[in-house]
């Protein structure tokens, strides 16, 4: 009968950590209550951070956009103020890769140099002839033809002395 008391006393637990089914409650699980409550914490930040992507991805796109607008118009400003005061400008289009590289034909952008006079007020004798002035437009050219241009930019070059 001893023997049969301890055991009693090794295996005896309280009412608070017994369940309904008879089973001991070790305390140590989640209720399913917190375990919902977590799940919709979770999603919503979920949902809160792929709902941000669009907008994220835009921003890339247009800071892309810029960064080539850059090098771009570098590289189209050097080779005009680089061609001879003597060669007339004519409306010219040039096209971009997504690196920056000119190719030939199409790419990911289109440049479009636009000639334009320039006029002063009271010029000194033949200064007309020292500047070359136009508009260098800069646009995506998978875009519809008649959408804005990502930039405009008026340039003015002045003649090199030794020409």
């Amino acid at each position: 009968m001893n023997i049969h008391y301890t055991y009693n006393v090794l295996t005896m637990h309280s009412k608070s950590q017994r369940t309904r089914m008879g089973r001991v409650n070790s305390g140590s699980a989640f209720t399913l209550v917190e375990v919902m409550l977590a799940l919709g914490i979770a999603t919503f930040a979920l949902l809160s951070v792929v709902a941000l992507l669009p907008i994220g991805l835009g921003s890339l796109r247009a800071s892309m956009d810029d960064a080539m607008e850059a090098r771009i118009l570098r590289r189209v400003s050097a080779d005009i103020q680089m061609a001879p005061f003597t060669t007339s400008m004519n409306a010219t289009t040039f096209y971009f890769d997504g690196d920056g590289e000119q190719t030939t034909g199409s790419g990911t952008y289109r440049v479009t140099f636009t000639p334009a006079t320039v006029s002063l007020p009271n010029p000194p004798p033949d200064i007309q002839n020292n500047f070359r002035s136009g508009v260098i437009r800069i646009d995506r050219a998978d875009d519809a033809p008649q959408s804005p241009a990502l930039s405009s930019f008026p340039v003015t070059f002045a003649k090199n002395a030794s020409e």
